[in-house]
């Protein structure tokens, strides 16, 4: 699959996909740093997009471990922004958003997938689902010298694969 129509699936799959009530990436960068709930109030404001699509590349770029603060509203909201991000990027740049965008759908270290993941992963349409599987399989194969194809492919096999 190309670049191209990788992209043109993750649009397509998470087009009506709209913001919410979610964290948001800046508070998420809060949660990270283990701020207050003055601090959060603060960096919500920051995220003025209402639609995935125009979050800035640059946001996706400056916050690599977002993914992994977002409550399962937030990461519907943002996945296919990093996604998207990661399908025009991996080759290209240093920020660790790739792989991250892979952790974020891989079984939580030697738990397996817990219910924290499937809290987040179980929000998904059968054909966002299915979307996040071809993009791991496009991360396998594609990002193979550039992004963590092993953690795609553990992805994949741990829970992914029964949207294929």
């Amino acid at each position: 699959m190309t670049p191209e129509l990788m992209t043109q699936r993750i649009e397509t799959a998470f087009g009506d996909v709209r913001r919410g009530s979610g964290i948001t990436l800046h508070e998420a960068d809060v949660l990270d740093a283990c701020g207050s709930e003055k601090e959060r109030v603060k960096a919500r404001k920051l995220d003025t997009d209402e639609k995935w699509q125009d979050v800035p590349e640059r946001e996706i770029e400056d916050h690599p471990s977002a993914l992994c603060f977002l409550d399962p509203e937030g990461f519907r909201y943002y996945l296919p922004a990093y996604m998207r991000w990661s399908v025009r990027n991996y080759r290209t740049s240093n920020s660790l958003s790739s792989d991250m965008t892979i952790y974020a759908l891989a079984p939580s270290g030697n738990k397996g997938v817990t219910d924290w993941n499937r809290a987040r992963w179980e929000v998904f349409t059968r054909q966002q689902s299915e979307v996040i599987l071809d993009y791991l399989r496009f991360m396998l194969e594609a990002g193979k010298d550039h992004a963590d194809s092993f953690m795609a492919e553990l992805a994949i096999n741990a829970y992914w694969r029964q949207f294929g």
